[in-house]
Parts: C-alpha cells; sequence; structure tokens
C-alpha cells in the first residue's frame, strides 16, 4: 500500500482564521516518472490543438479540485518562472 504524498506548510488565512493550503512546490506526486509517462501518453496521437485544449481542461480541472482561489491566484503568480528543485 502506497502512503500518502507528505503534506504541505499550512497557513492562517483571513479573518475567519480558517486553514489554507500553501502552494507546494516540493515534489510530492508518488511514482513520479510513472504519472509522467501516463502524462505523456495522454497526449498521443492529438494535433497540437488538441493536445492544447487537453492541458487547457486539465488545467481547469485541476484548479477546481484546489478551489482555493488564494492558492490558485499563487500558482499564477509563479508558474511562469518556476523551475522545480532537483
Amino acid at each position: 500500500m502506497r502512503s500518502p504524498a507528505p503534506p504541505c506548510n499550512m497557513r492562517a488565512k483571513g479573518r475567519g482564521g480558517s486553514m489554507s493550503q500553501k502552494l507546494c512546490t516540493e515534489p510530492r506526486i508518488l511514482d513520479q516518472d510513472d504519472f509522467y509517462a501516463r502524462l505523456i501518453k495522454l497526449h498521443e496521437g492529438l494535433s497540437s490543438d488538441e493536445s492544447n485544449s487537453l492541458n487547457c481542461k486539465l488545467i481547469l480541472l485541476m484548479a477546481n479540485h484546489i478551489g482555493d482561489r488564494e492558492v490558485l491566484y499563487e500558482v499564477l503568480d509563479v508558474v511562469r518562472n518556476y523551475r522545480p528543485q532537483k
């Protein structure tokens, strides 16, 4: 059985004191190579337009799953210059 990914650092947000997950940039995906291979396979046989459309759907679905606007805005702020740590 696989263990769950480690939690991200948490931070308090807003006056209500509810907790929000901070954007995680450290590796958390178990079997990263397998996930990458499945992601690449998902695009096989697609035109550039179809592949771009698939990426948009994937992004919107993941953004909906995250649901926290503060985290999503943080993603938008850092994604252009993001370089994963090796």
